[in-house]
């Protein structure tokens, strides 16, 4: 009998991004810095119980931590979706979603868009409202797939996410503590 392999290209990205997310994230964390509070493979505590988990964090299962990020931060958020096409952009969206924000990085996406719409000859330009819609899937795809821009959003994307890190620790003095490792971790990475 012959096996079938039920594995989508997205799933497998997903899993690709899930183990490089997990190298950044760590295990289980409480510094009382972090605004997230306690964390166990970057899901805050706060998280976990709203997805059903009941133990405590430092024992949260990897493959809980994996189910969560993969429903909350890919799946809900069409990252699969991304993923069929343009699988960096995805994955990229996939780790500032779960740093700063699905939403926030999603808005980083559509400022990109609609700067990089030369006028509004290229597609609709987007309402920046954080939602990766159609809209936005079909703007991305036609940036992607038309103007190839893949290199371009990257790093605007990039950019976006660093000055917001900067301001972050300038704002709040408590989070200077983690803005190299943001840095280094999650920008151009």
């Amino acid at each position: 009998m012959e096996s079938r392999d039920d594995t989508t290209a997205a799933d497998r990205i997903f899993a690709a991004a899930f183990k490089e997310l997990i190298l950044i994230e760590g295990g289980y964390t409480d510094n009382p810095l972090d605004s997230g509070g306690k964390t166990c493979y970057g899901i805050t505590e706060q998280t976990a119980r709203s997805w059903g988990y009941r133990g405590r964090i430092d024992e949260l299962p990897l493959e809980t931590a994996r189910a969560i990020y993969k429903k909350h931060y890919w799946t809900n958020r069409s990252l699969d979706q991304v993923a069929a096409f343009v699988p960096r952009i995805a994955t990229k969206l996939f780790d500032a979603g779960v740093n700063v924000g699905g939403s926030r990085s999603t808005r980083w996406l559509q400022l990109a868009l609609n700067a990089l719409n030369n006028r509004s000859k290229r597609w609709t330009d987007l309402h920046v409202d954080g939602i990766l819609a159609k809209d936005t899937i079909a703007a991305l795809k036609q940036a992607i797939l038309v103007y190839h821009m893949e290199e371009t959003i990257y790093k605007a994307l990039n950019c976006m996410q660093g000055n917001y890190y900067i301001e972050l620790a300038l704002t709040r003095k408590k989070d200077q503590v983690f803005l190299r490792g943001w840095l280094d971790n999650r920008i151009f990475h």
